[in-house]
């Protein structure tokens, strides 16, 4: 939900939060899941009504409310940019989640997982109670971060990865822009293989997955303060135009300047 590059997650997008007062904290997560998890962030909503841009990237976000009862929500990856509307005073609790290693915490597909509501449905599907519940009583980020590691700890298989697993974080960590019948080549599976596994793990198809990741390759080249001037993966200045604009309905200007706002108040 708050941006990445190819095999890092980075807070890329908090600059948005500043302009609507609202507050965020990313936490690590232990070192035993981060073969599975990103992070965990800690959102502070202010009093009234805001709503919050998001650019896409190729994380899960599970989020959950200690304010609301039985409240959570998942949010799987898209490519289209999209808004959350959001009233406060309020405080969410998110799991940035590698969208990959998902079934080695929930046993529902890609699909089923999208045709979840937010609340008490997606709540009883990830048997989510015990945890809103333990969550609620939490003083303090850092007691919430132990709460978090302890409930995917014990919750995550063991074992070793399964072939399709392997398969993509080799995919993932390798993408560049090839076509797909090189990338197929290179991880040893058929292009039909490929796609069948991207879609079925993913939600999306191995080219807009590229998509994205190349997007989320140039946003943290375009919002670092010593951005360089060259940003490679586009055929020309019109193509990463036309490419910023369809993913994330702005401009690189007009991100740009979002960017300086958020770098220059730090």
């Amino acid at each position: 939900m708050f941006g990445t590059s190819s095999t890092d997650y980075q807070p890329i997008q908090l600059y948005q939060l500043n302009q609507y007062g609202a507050q965020c904290r990313l936490l690590p997560v232990c070192e035993a899941l981060r073969k599975n998890l990103y992070y965990y962030w800690i959102l502070h909503i202010p009093p009234g009504s805001m709503s919050l841009p998001v650019i896409p990237d190729g994380a899960t976000d599970l989020v959950l409310s200690p304010d609301i009862e039985d409240f959570s929500a998942i949010y799987l990856p898209v490519t289209d940019r999209f808004e959350i509307p959001l009233s406060g005073p309020i405080c969410y609790v998110g799991v940035c989640m590698r969208t990959e290693r998902l079934s080695w915490h929930f046993s529902l597909s890609i699909d089923e997982m999208e045709c979840l509501q937010p609340g008490k449905e997606t709540t009883d599907a990830f048997a989510l109670t015990g945890l809103l519940k333990q969550v609620s009583k939490c003083r303090g980020d850092d007691a919430i971060r132990s709460t978090l590691d302890q409930h995917f700890l014990s919750h995550t298989k063991s074992g070793d990865s399964e072939t399709a697993e392997k398969i993509f974080d080799r995919f993932i960590n390798s993408l560049e822009p090839e076509s797909l019948r090189t990338i197929s080549r290179q991880l040893n599976v058929s292009e039909r293989q490929l796609r069948r596994l991207s879609e079925s793990a993913l939600g999306l198809s191995p080219k807009k997955l590229h998509r994205v990741t190349r997007l989320q390759q140039v946003l943290s080249q375009f919002c670092s303060p010593e951005q360089t001037q060259r940003i490679d993966g586009f055929y020309d200045d019109a193509h990463l135009i036309r490419e910023f604009k369809r993913l994330t309905g702005l401009t690189p200007g007009q991100l740009k300047k979002m960017a300086e706002i958020y770098n220059s108040s730090e």
